[in-house]
């Protein structure tokens, strides 16, 4: 069993490079695989790292510099080498160990920074197998690695915006998050390396802060300082920006809400000192109460009630206090002022109470003068009043169903909700009563279109309607609409007179055939000895409008079948 120690040394590179001539140490011991040589055992582990450098990519070391500058930009040499016996398995693995940890220290050590010229190696850790501690030996490369990828994006960022005053989600270009990692640097992160280092660097940085919230409130304190010297007060509008494009007014109202001054008192008394509002909104809406506590007295005063016109501007404030009590929740005295002046709470109630008494008044005069309720839709009272449209908005709406009192006037003087269905089941009576009447004078309901009754009523029109659209038996109950058709099919109503015309040409046809031996001899004036016009309907069959037959394929080959001649 061969057991290497090998080097592998970055040269195919420019000299410039920070990495060039810098090698890697490695062991390899191949227990359970036969190699002849230790050159087989060298070529074996060269393979192994090039494949896990492509599988598993990592960020630093060995594996980082073989997977960025490939395996042909790398010398790979035995430094040392000895066969042993498969029992010497341990004492061979003891000496790789020391072996590779002498190699390691003698050129320099592990990495510590993959961005400078040092004496170092590639490896990150210094050699030897079975301890699992090893792995915080290379704290110090992976720190210095962040470090430079740190500072590297905050130039850059300094480059294009001349300035470091980075927001917290801000991502670069190629996906590093700037934003959060400066907020991490801020509070210590990469700085347990090398910190004196990397403090002073920070400190010399333009625009750098430690403290970017007190940074923050002496920028917004200087820019509230301003705006009083030259507008007298500190109540900067929301939407009020600096010359310099700070947004003051967005800031004061992050300050009111606590930003920067929530558990800093000395903060706050500066503020307090400067004159800043903490509640300014609560003493706006304390002004505007006492201005409409005035208007509605005037108002209440001059017109003897409340109800202010929603038109006017008064109008729409007490909308509010209406509906969302605005200047008086929680607040009896302002309350009670209210009640003073017969304040409406509900006005809906009270103008529908109105609409209600003016609408009865007409109704109920309506009902005395005609003995019936039933309002025409176009309907219009002497002086203009709409009684047939507001009956109609009422029906609709189902207005003043809950009401059991106002609903029961109406009842009484047969209001009826439903006057179109009242109407429907009438038509449906007269025009079922006409029909029997017509059944028994005839024995059929074969109603010629064109037939009326004595009192003009249009019963053929009226039964066409009935068998075409469906009237009468449509819109009602489902066990009215069955009892009403099994009333007609009682009579002999015939729903499809066409299909019931065919029927009755093919049994005069059979019949003809059955008593000639053949329908050759029929001619256009033949009639069957019922009086059935036989010759006239196949003359029909045969014209342009085929009669019973026309998209009626299977009629067309029956009557082939039977020997017409089509």
């Amino acid at each position: 069993m061969w057991a290497i120690i090998y080097e592998v040394k970055l040269v195919d590179v420019p000299e410039e490079n920070v990495l060039h001539n810098i090698s890697y140490f490695g062991q390899s011991l191949p227990k359970y695989k036969k190699f002849n040589s230790a050159e087989e055992v060298l070529k074996n582990r060269k393979l192994q790292h090039n494949r896990l450098a492509l599988r598993e990519p990592k960020e630093l070391g060995f594996m980082n510099a073989l997977r960025i500058y490939g395996i042909d930009a790398f010398d790979w040499i035995i430094v040392e080498s000895k066969y042993v016996e498969y029992e010497q398995y341990e004492e061979a693995q003891l000496w790789a160990d020391n072996r590779e940890k002498y190699y390691i220290s003698l050129n320099g050590g592990i990495m510590r920074d993959m961005d400078k010229k040092l004496n170092q190696t590639f490896n990150l850790q210094s050699g030897g197998q079975g301890d699992p501690n090893k792995i915080f030996e290379a704290i110090e490369a992976r720190s210095n690695k962040a470090w430079n990828k740190f500072i590297n994006h905050l130039e850059e960022y300094y480059k294009e915006n001349d300035n470091i005053e980075i927001p917290c989600k801000y991502i670069c270009n190629d996906g590093y998050q700037l934003g959060q990692t400066i907020v991490t640097v801020r509070s210590g992160n990469m700085l347990n390396v090398s910190s004196e280092e990397r403090k002073k660097i920070l400190d010399n940085f333009p625009g750098w802060t430690w403290n970017i919230i007190e940074d923050k409130f002496e920028k917004f304190y200087t820019e509230l300082c301003k705006y009083k010297d030259e507008y007298g007060d500190c109540n900067a509008p929301q939407d009020f920006i600096t010359e310099n494009d700070y947004n003051l007014g967005a800031y004061l109202n992050k300050v009111r809400q606590g930003q920067y001054v929530k558990d800093f008192p000395r903060r706050k008394q500066r503020l307090d000192e400067l004159g800043v509002t903490w509640y300014p909104q609560e003493e706006r809406r304390e002004k505007t109460w006492e201005q409409v506590k005035d208007e509605l007295m005037v108002f209440y005063k001059d017109n003897n009630h409340s109800n202010v016109p929603q038109s006017t501007c008064l109008g729409k404030i007490v909308v509010h206090i209406r509906t969302r009590q605005d200047f008086v929740r929680d607040n009896p005295v302002r309350l009670e002022f209210l009640k003073s002046i017969n304040f409406i709470w509900n006005v809906r109630e009270v103008l529908e109470e109105e609409s209600w008494l003016e609408f009865w008044s007409y109704m109920e005069k309506f009902y005395n003068i005609h003995n019936h309720s039933n309002v025409p839709n176009d309907y219009k009272c002497d002086d203009g009043y709409a009684l047939g449209s507001r009956c109609n908005s009422i029906r609709n709406a189902n207005q003043f169903m809950n009401d059991n009192k106002k609903k029961q006037q109406l009842e009484e003087i047969g209001f009826s909700w439903h006057p179109q269905q009242e109407r429907r089941d009438e038509s449906w009576e007269k025009f079922l009563k006409e029909l029997l009447i017509y059944h028994k004078v005839n024995g059929h309901c074969k109603v010629p279109y064109d037939y009326k009754c004595d009192d003009g009523y249009k019963l053929g029109q009226t039964l066409s309607t009935v068998r075409n659209k469906k009237i009468y038996l449509t819109g009602n109950s489902e066990c009215e609409n069955s009892r009403r058709e099994e009333k007609l099919n009682e009579i002999g109503f015939i729903w499809s007179p066409f299909d019931e015309a065919w029927n009755n040409f093919l049994k005069n046809l059979k019949d003809y055939i059955k008593n000639n031996g053949s329908c050759n001899n029929i001619t256009r004036n033949t009639e069957c000895p019922n009086g059935y016009k036989l010759g006239e309907k196949i003359k029909g069959i045969k014209s342009q409008s085929q009669l019973f037959i026309k998209n009626k394929p299977d009629r067309k080959q029956l009557l082939i079948e039977l020997g017409l001649k089509l």
